[in-house]
């Protein structure tokens, strides 16, 4: 089943893997009329093929990077977004490596990206992805292995 659950997160990553984000975020945010509407919000976000392999009910944690906290289901990740992508003129990531630790999968990205300003900013992203049923049900953001690891219980 881990082989699987790599596919599956790959299946998240690769649609837009090499894009830059901040168009495609921007254009879903600018397409909400109403954001009081949940279910709409929640079709519009589940629409897209990141979106796609998560449970509705997922849980996006970006409190370890000390941004935005903790995003409960598709309607929170959509807030999410819509916050982020203000922080951003441009944002594109390459995908590295993708690694199956049993219950998780960790990724390792890398990005390039310009701040508002145009500052610039290069990072390695790391992420803990976890799975039931064939569907994303949990994502962690941190800034390290070392941290991903350690918060799994497989730091060395």
């Amino acid at each position: 089943m881990s082989q699987e659950n790599v596919e599956v997160v790959r299946s998240a990553n690769e649609p837009h893997s090499g894009e830059d984000m901040v168009p495609i975020i921007r254009e879903f945010v600018e397409g909400i009329t109403d954001w009081s509407d949940t279910d709409a919000v929640v079709a519009a976000a589940a629409s897209d093929p990141m979106v796609r392999p998560m449970r509705p009910d997922v849980e996006w944690d970006a409190s370890a990077i000390g941004v935005f906290g903790i995003a409960h289901g598709l309607y929170g990740l959509a807030l999410f977004w819509k916050e982020w992508v203000e922080m951003w003129e441009s944002y594109v990531y390459e995908m590295r490596e993708y690694r199956d630790l049993g219950d998780w999968v960790l990724t390792v990205n890398d990005a390039q990206a310009r701040g508002r300003g145009g500052i610039p900013v290069e990072t390695r992203a790391v992420q803990l992805w976890q799975l039931e049923d064939g569907k994303i049900v949990t994502v962690r953001l941190f800034g390290s292995e070392v941290e991903a690891l350690e918060a799994v219980g497989l730091a060395e």
